[in-house]
């Protein structure tokens, strides 16, 4: 819980007030070690896995290798990265990493935190406190990148939805753009 206020020179007093909730994965990776928490669990490795191929992949369009005289050279094709939908592909894979960081970040700084169970309040004495700011500042960063390349991730998404008259409008928009800039 975070309670802020500013008192402005004009004398309005403006109030912030934001509770985080922190659920049981947010501490550690298998959460309460429920179903539910396993399945996110495996849903996440399988994302890290499916970015992983897919930076491969990205990586295998512009890095070249041809062999002369028994020598590797290495060739960087740099027209690759004059296409917008390559950098927006490799900002979203790079958004993805550094999310699936921030929470591992997360489940190491909730690891020596001192959780108390409701049935021992009596014994709680003020040397147990335990301070999640960082833990719910790192949720609310995932939060925030989560957000942010979904919006990204639709953004590609409708490249290829053609049907809707609006967004055949706006991809048009988007060619135009791209010609102009190049």
């Amino acid at each position: 819980m975070r309670i802020t206020f500013e008192l402005a020179p004009a004398g309005d007093w403006i109030q912030n007030f934001d509770i985080d909730v922190l659920l049981q994965r947010h501490l550690q990776p298998l959460g309460a070690g429920s179903t539910e928490d396993w399945l996110f669990l495996i849903l996440e490795a399988g994302l890290v896995l499916f970015v992983l191929r897919y930076v491969l992949e990205e990586a295998a369009e512009f890095v070249g290798f041809q062999s002369k005289n028994g020598k590797i050279s290495v060739t960087i094709k740099w027209d690759y990265f004059l296409d917008a939908w390559n950098v927006l592909d490799w900002f979203n894979l790079i958004m993805m990493i550094i999310t699936v960081c921030y929470k591992v970040d997360t489940w190491s700084k909730a690891g020596g935190l001192y959780v108390i169970s409701p049935s021992n309040w009596d014994s709680v004495t003020k040397d147990m406190y335990s301070n999640f700011h960082g833990v719910a500042s790192n949720v609310r960063q995932i939060q925030s990148l989560i957000s942010f390349n979904t919006i990204l991730t639709w953004f590609k998404a409708v490249k290829y939805i053609n049907i809707i008259p609006y967004v055949t409008t706006f991809m048009q928009t988007v060619v135009i753009s791209q010609q102009s800039l190049s």
